[in-house]
């Protein structure tokens, strides 16, 4: 929840100037979001895997019981994801925006679903 309201905040600045479109603007936005979906990502995989639930990701399934290496392991997913993503930008920019868009979008689900695996498995 404080992470939420931490991006919400740090995002009200650029809704509150309503500027026109700023490239800097969006993938800053996007980024932020990056961010806060891998934070939740590794929270509700923890939640999940401790309500029973089983990793079904072969690449962090190491790392899925040990919530610090899991949260340094996404720290460095959205470091490298980021610095990946301003090269790419520098001679692809629309399509380095519709890749971030599409990490964000797939990320979001991804959290939704640990989410109701948890919930799921602690109402039985």
């Amino acid at each position: 929840m404080l992470l939420v309201l931490v991006a919400l905040l740090v995002g009200a600045p650029a809704l509150a100037a309503a500027q026109p479109y700023s490239e800097d603007a969006a993938f800053g936005t996007l980024y932020t979001s990056f961010g806060l979906l891998q934070a939740l990502d590794a929270h509700s995989t923890t939640r999940a895997l401790a309500s029973g639930a089983t990793e079904s990701n072969a690449v962090i399934g190491g790392l899925a019981h040990r919530p610090i290496l899991l949260m340094g392991a996404k720290t460095a997913v959205t470091a490298g994801t980021i610095a990946l993503m301003q090269r790419f930008r520098k001679r692809h920019p629309k399509a380095a925006l519709v890749t971030m868009m599409a990490l964000d979008s797939a990320y979001a689900v991804i959290v939704v679903r640990n989410s109701r695996i948890a919930h799921q498995r602690r109402i039985r």
